[in-house]
């Protein structure tokens, strides 16, 4: 697995003072400097103007009269450590008791006060706290602590001025430096996952943040920390809660740097109270949770409380975009970084302010981006001898590396930068076996004023669901229509799978509160389970949007249109309401769920409720593939509705659509401006689209193993292609070593692929060899869909091959879908040449674009000169190997995964019962082989054609048995039926998208009912040439028992 290492500066020292005792520290600061400012808090709850500066010297008072407050009200420390809970007001008795504990042979237990009964039950139990000490002020906080700590006896601790005067005149004694690496503080997480999980914090931890201000620094750089740690003498105001690590972190560094200054303790932290204490001009500094910040940021009365201050900190939640561009005008903001284990992270402020949001670590850091899948990163700290302020290495002595689980994305131009997208922990898996981490989603949406928090749900489930949290609960009906918009922003950005349907969106209750961490940060899992019933009732009907009214028997067509228009609506809610009438809705994304979707809603609306209608009027999904645009598919209703037949209404036949488009994409093509390599080329520079597919993945492979392949250009579709590159070999158990790999983001829609002068022109000087493999399998798309990209892309690689240097070889993948209606051609298999008949493609769009695309390379060939390889593949299948997997989303493997969800398995697969599938593995191979021909002496024909198919044929009832025995085994036994039983069953299905996931085959009943056609078998294909071609074609074997089963593990269904 990748990772990226942040280089460690080898040219500076580090070499800060050290501390053998945090207790005799704060000693020796008292004795030194007694006066020195320690803590600056109110005098009252008012704020006006009345301010009370603690100095060091009562500070250490303080300390030693809670020491001995303790020992005479619990007893001396004796033998190991002990634990005792601490839960309180948020004032300075926090760091007064965490050190008299210390100084006491106890360890402090800081409980949050916003955990459950069952959190804090945990917690006391799984730590053995053998007292419970509180502060006044907290009385329902403490009537949950007294639910959950039993037997465990329970102390009011004495208020500051008491400690202050029961610590007159007496002795300090610390912990001494052989205790710092004792576990003196424990501290725990949020419980976003389940319980709270308690953290034991060591006194070299504490200790560890003093490094911080002697961190060394480039001349021209600041460190994220410097409005905390390195602003000496500056008071820094905390509106944290002081047992979260972040808040305990802030009010040590008045041990190290300045003084904190505390807002009154009995007030609520919120935007009113910041503002407040900011005007008091107390602070020159401050941490503050994004939720303030967000809020201050709203009023110029709020900005202008900001503008009094040098620094601005934040962490522990995302900062809103509109807010933190409106800070950088006024203060410096500092984006910080850590967690309970680790405590601060070092890390820079970005050189841009524009780029606050993201993060830049420290060369001491010991950050490693290690590459995580999708694009996204763990960040993962090593140890280092040299700097030994790494905190989680107290925390976790001998740890040889400590995994974060935060994610990150790299910025896509500025090398260093990153930007954090979620918790491993946070990962919701749908059923389908899609991942996705909702961080983002949840954040843009909670960008909304009138949205507190939002939760993203669907753990197991086909597709997400969200609970919307709001500020006020008036009308949540009336809110779903005001956030819809930001929600449906936040689709445009979330893969497809990922999109949040408008009635899966439910309004969280008032009696209900979002539970939240002491960070104020909501707990996932807490609320998750909070709100169990109503995820339920989110998912419980599964049958598509039924709110359409009714279709008028005598509608007109612009009443048919609005009609279809405001089913894409209900049904497909993240599709632009402005779509034009004449938009295909297949370039906006639309996936077959969706079609399902759209199909069922407007069958339902084509209902009549009188039933005037003798026979039902039913939409199939072939009807909106077939018309993909508002007009098209409202023609196709109203034709159905008045039982006209669409079909007679055509002009033309397929082969003279097919004849048109080819002459449009084959006229006014140039000549050639390069002259084609003969022979073996030296350096072979391969160009090779939709290289993380499948095939593409095998065939790369293969390409960067040859020492010929000096160079290889990726050309994909989708953005961030390398790192699914990574995964893709990863998941096969490939080898990955990129460093002759170059990957480009391409649209094949755009002239020069949508790529720059400068790039462009390097692929064109370079390239010897463009294999084109990128192609949408859809069976379902008429030829029309596939123009605008693909075939049109077939044309620009026409006219890259005719300006390139070498007049590059095009290695075109073909499919046999192009050629499967050869009987009504000729006779006996089909030959391994080019057929120029347009009636040799099935009566599909696939296979008529791969007919269409052959022609206008063959015509590019034959008048220009291009050298052409024709590669028509058949079945492709999984690998031979162990690791990698069939597409579990192909019409074979959809077979077996709803044959085993019915419960029946067809004995025969009507007319592709033979089984001459090639694994995807050799497929890759013989594709290389293919296009590295004219090395081996196989380059005489300028336009040649090959077929990867398997020689060597079996039976499908031949594996029936396989299949049969393997999920028997499972506690699934499978009865087999003939294939139309098995294609009735399925019929009869309903098309609920639940059961579209436990059943995928309802997404193909189109295609599945093409194989029922008796007489219509695909053709055998000829594969003589090719294997002379191909070793390793030749030495295939057929498709074993022993093969299926490999697949069906790595199916896992």
């Amino acid at each position: 697995m990748g990772s990226l290492a942040i280089p460690e500066a080898s040219n500076v020292t580090f070499n800060p003072p050290e501390i053998q005792s945090l207790t005799d520290f704060v000693d020796e600061i008292a004795s030194a400097d007694p006066q020195r400012p320690w803590v600056i808090s109110p005098a009252t709850d008012k704020l006006s103007g009345s301010w009370r500066t603690i100095t060091f010297a009562e500070f250490a008072q303080a300390i030693n009269g809670a020491a001995k407050w303790i020992r005479d009200t619990i007893g001396v420390g004796k033998g190991e450590r002990q634990s005792v809970a601490y839960m309180g007001v948020n004032d300075q008795r926090y760091l007064v008791m965490v050190l008299a504990l210390m100084k006491t042979n106890r360890r402090a237990v800081l409980l949050s006060l916003r955990n459950s009964a069952e959190a804090q039950a945990h917690l006391l139990k799984s730590t053995t706290c053998t007292h419970s000490l509180y502060t006044e002020g907290i009385d329902p906080e403490l009537k949950i602590l007294r639910n959950a700590s039993g037997v465990i006896p329970e102390h009011q601790v004495p208020t500051f001025d008491e400690m202050l005067a029961i610590g007159r005149g007496q002795q300090s004694s610390g912990v001494g430096k052989e205790g710092m690496g004792e576990a003196v503080v424990v501290l725990h997480s949020s419980g976003s996952t389940g319980l709270p999980k308690p953290i034991p914090i060591t006194a070299a931890w504490l200790a560890s943040l003093y490094f911080q201000k002697y961190l060394n620094l480039p001349s021209d750089r600041r460190s994220s920390l410097d409005g905390i740690f390195r602003n000496d003498g500056e008071p820094l105001l905390i509106m944290a809660p002081l047992f979260h690590a972040m808040g305990l972190a802030c009010i040590l560094r008045s041990l190290y740097t300045g003084p904190v200054v505390l807002a009154p303790a009995s007030r609520r932290m919120d935007a009113g109270l910041t503002r407040e204490v900011l005007s008091e001009r107390k602070a020159s500094a401050a941490i503050l949770p994004p939720s303030i910040l967000d809020e201050l940021t709203e009023t110029e009365e709020g900005l202008a409380a900001l503008s009094t201050l040098k620094h601005v900190s934040y962490g522990g939640a995302p900062l809103s975009r509109d807010a933190g561009d409106k800070i950088i005008g006024i203060v410096t903001l500092h984006n910080v970084y850590g967690s309970t284990e680790a405590a601060l992270i070092s890390k820079l402020d970005p050189v841009d302010p524009k780029d606050w949001q993201w993060y830049e670590w420290h060369s001491s850091s010991g950050a490693y981006m290690e590459e995580a899948g999708d694009g996204q990163y763990e960040l993962v700290i090593k140890p280092s001898s040299e700097y030994p302020y790494r905190t989680v290495f107290y925390t976790f002595p001998g740890l040889e590396e400590w995994r974060t689980k935060d994610l990150w994305r790299p910025h896509p131009q500025k090398r260093g930068l990153w930007t954090y997208s979620g918790r491993r922990d946070d990962v919701i898996v749908f059923s389908n076996g899609e991942k996705f981490t909702p961080l983002l989603f949840e954040a843009a949406v909670e960008s909304h004023p009138l949205v507190r928090g939002a939760v993203v749900v669907g753990q197991n489930r086909f597709q997400p669901g969200l609970i919307v949290e709001p500020h006020e609960f008036d009308n949540p009906d009336h809110l779903l229509e005001q956030i819809w918009p930001t929600v449906d922003k936040a689709n445009q950005e979330a893969p497809a799978f990922a999109k949040v349907w408008k009635n899966k969106i439910t309004i969280a209750r008032e009696s209900k509160p979002f539970p939240r961490a002491g960070k104020g940060s909501i707990q996932r899992h807490a609320t998750v389970q909070l709100y169990e019933p109503e995820i339920t009732a989110l998912y419980s009907n599964e049958s598509f949007s039924d709110d359409l009214e009714r279709l008028p028997r005598q509608a007109t067509p612009f009443e048919t249109r609005e009609f279809v228009r405001k089913a894409l609506r209900l049904a497909l809610p993240s599709l632009d309401e402005n779509i034009s009438d004449d938009t295909n809705i297949f370039d906006l994304g639309v996936d077959s769920l969706s079609v399902l979707a759209l199909t069922t809603t407007i069958t339902h609306g084509l209902q009549s409720d009188d039933g005037s209608r003798d026979q039902p009027i039913t939409l199939a999904p072939r009807d909106v593939y077939d018309n993909p645009t508002i007009t098209m598919l409202a023609s196709r209703i109203y034709s159905k509705m008045h039982r006209k037949d669409s079909v007679q209404e055509e002009v033309r036949t397929r082969e003279e659509v097919m004849t048109d488009i080819i002459k449009k994409y084959t006229a006014d093509m140039p000549k050639a401006a390069g002259t084609p390599i003969s022979g073996s080329a030296a350096d072979e520079v391969v160009i090779l689209t939709g290289s993380t597919g499948s095939l593409g993945t095998y065939t790369l492979y293969e390409l960067i193993s040859s020492p010929t392949v000096t160079k290889i250009y990726c050309l994909n579709r989708s953005e961030g292609a390398e790192s699914r590159q990574k995964s893709a070999f990863e998941n096969a158990g490939l080898p990955i070593d990129f460093r002759k790999v170059t990957f480009l983001h391409t649209d094949f829609a755009r002239a020069q692929f949508g790529l720059s002068d400068t790039v462009y022109n390097e692929l064109l000087n370079a390239a010897t060899t463009f294999i084109h493999n990128a192609w949408s399998v859809d069976f379902n798309h008429p030829l029309e869909g596939f123009e605008q990209t693909h075939i049109a892309g077939t044309r620009r690689v026409v006219e890259f091959s005719l300006s390139s240097r070498f007049c590059a070889q095009i290695v075109f993948i073909s499919s046999i879908a192009s050629v499967a209606n050869w009987p009504a051609i000729g006779s006996g298999p089909v030959p391994e040449r080019f057929l120029e008949d347009n009636r040799a493609p099935l009566p599909q769009g696939y296979g008529e674009s791969k007919h269409v695309a052959s022609r206008i390379l063959a015509y590019a060939s034959q008048h220009r000169g291009i050298p052409v390889s024709i590669v028509r593949c058949g079945q492709l299948a999984g690998p031979r190997h162990e690791s990698g997997v069939w597409n579990r989303h192909e019409w074979l493997p959809s077979i077996v995964h709803t044959s085993k969800s019915m419960g029946i398995v067809p004995r025969n697969l009507g007319n592709q019962d033979l089984v001459d599938w090639v694994p995807m593995d050799a497929a890759g191979r013989t594709v290389f082989e293919i296009a590295t021909k004219r090395q081996t002496g196989h380059d005489d024909n300028l336009l040649d054609v090959f077929h990867v198919t398997n020689p060597r044929v079996v039976s499908w009832n031949s594996l029936i048995g396989t299949i049969q025995d393997f999920y028997s085994q499972q506690g699934k036994p499978l009865r087999d039926v003939s294939f139309d039983e098995w294609l009735a069953a399925l019929k009869a299905v309903p098309l609920t998208k639940e059961e579209a996931v436990d059943k995928p085959g309802i997404k193909l009943i189109d295609f599945y009912e093409g194989l029922s056609h008796e007489g219509v078998a695909l053709p055998e294909m000829s594969t003589k040439h090719t294997e002379e071609v191909s070793d390793c074609l030749h030495t295939l074997g057929p498709v074993s028992q022993g093969l299926f089963t490999t697949w069906m593990k790595q199916w896992k269904f």
